[in-house]
């Protein structure tokens, strides 16, 4: 923290200062571009320390993570709007099948945690068939739903994910399931009960 701010004050001071120069050099004396060579020089420098320039493959991760978001903010923006009115024609099913596509999740599912009821799923009969040594684990979120009821979702990437792309999910799926409207089904799903131990809170 005192790194980061340290640089940030650093960062101010020297455009401030070229700011000043600039304002006292004539815009045809040679060293008018001075305060540009700064600015790019202090730019190229933070992005050095940062390791985007020593390390390109984290500008790229960085990249796609922030494409990765984007798109599942627009999904999760559209599920809750979708889902609000009482005759919606799109079900969780729909959305669970958007979001499994794009997460690229071998399964995905919902329940509601009290009485193991199913709200939805996308993908549940392959997992089942899926030899479980060549997966990941499978992820379990814990959330209340907008209408008070807790639910726990349990999903499994079809690849090996990063750390953030755990965390990124997750926190879709959690911000869905809090704030749609979802419609209870009217009976658990035959032959099958849900597993809720270590869930994330």
């Amino acid at each position: 923290q005192r790194e980061t701010v340290l640089l940030l004050y650093g960062v101010a001071f020297v455009f401030a200062l070229g700011a000043v120069v600039q304002h006292f050099i004539p815009p045809e004396a040679p060293l008018a571009a001075a305060p540009y060579a700064v600015y790019l020089a202090t730019i190229a420098a933070v992005c050095w320390r940062a390791g985007y320039l020593r390390r390109p493959e984290a500008a790229r991760a960085m990249l796609a993570r922030r494409a990765r978001n984007a798109a599942l903010h627009a999904l999760g923006r559209y599920a809750i709007t979708a889902l609000t009115p009482p005759d919606a024609p799109v079900e969780i099913d729909d959305i669970l099948r958007m979001v499994r596509r794009q997460a690229r999740l071998q399964f995905v599912e919902a329940w509601y945690e009290e009485d193991e009821v199913l709200i939805g799923a996308a993908g549940g009969a392959a997992a089942e068939a899926a030899d479980p040594l060549t997966l990941d684990p499978v992820e379990r979120v814990r959330v209340r739903a907008a209408n008070g009821k807790r639910v726990v979702i349990r999903f499994r990437f079809d690849h090996k994910p990063e750390i953030t792309e755990v965390d990124d999910i997750s926190a879709c799926l959690a911000h869905i399931f809090e704030y749609a409207n979802l419609r209870r089904r009217a009976a658990a799903a035959p032959g099958r009960r849900m597993q809720t131990a270590d869930c994330r809170p």
